[in-house]
């Protein structure tokens, strides 16, 4: 029987490059977000994760959704699926790693890639920026 994990994370652009963050337990960069809790919106839980992850808020009306991806999870063990939702948004602060968060970093999806350990939905999301940004 498979699991599937949903949850949201954030896409924070800045110069052609995406905001991500890595966990003290985890090797990979993935995005700021989190786990969807019961009674949550996806926007409730990207709020609150942010705060907790980042130590800021998201500007209210900034949010806009971006894609959502269903891949194999990061860490997770064999059969467990990862239900991401991608929202962008604006931030109220300065970010700085907080919580569970060892480290944060940009990255471009060459930088990922070249990475030791990515996670599948990063590398499908960070793939069709790439490509959207050379349409544009």
């Amino acid at each position: 029987m498979s699991e599937t994990i949903r949850v949201v994370g954030l896409v924070h652009r800045v110069d052609g490059r995406v905001l991500l963050v890595r966990a003290r337990w985890h090797a990979a960069f993935y995005l700021a977000g989190g786990k969807i809790e019961a009674g949550e919106t996806e926007l409730g839980a990207l709020r609150r994760e942010v705060d907790e992850e980042l130590g800021v808020g998201l500007v209210a009306g900034s949010e806009r959704f971006v894609g959502r991806y269903v891949t194999d999870a990061y860490g997770q063990g064999e059969g467990v699926q990862v239900d991401l939702s991608c929202y962008a948004a604006e931030l109220s602060g300065q970010p700085e790693p907080a919580a569970e968060i060892a480290e944060m970093a940009w990255m471009t999806c060459a930088e990922y890639l070249a990475q030791p350990e990515t996670a599948p939905a990063v590398v499908a999301l960070l793939r069709d920026l790439e490509a959207e940004s050379a349409r544009a």
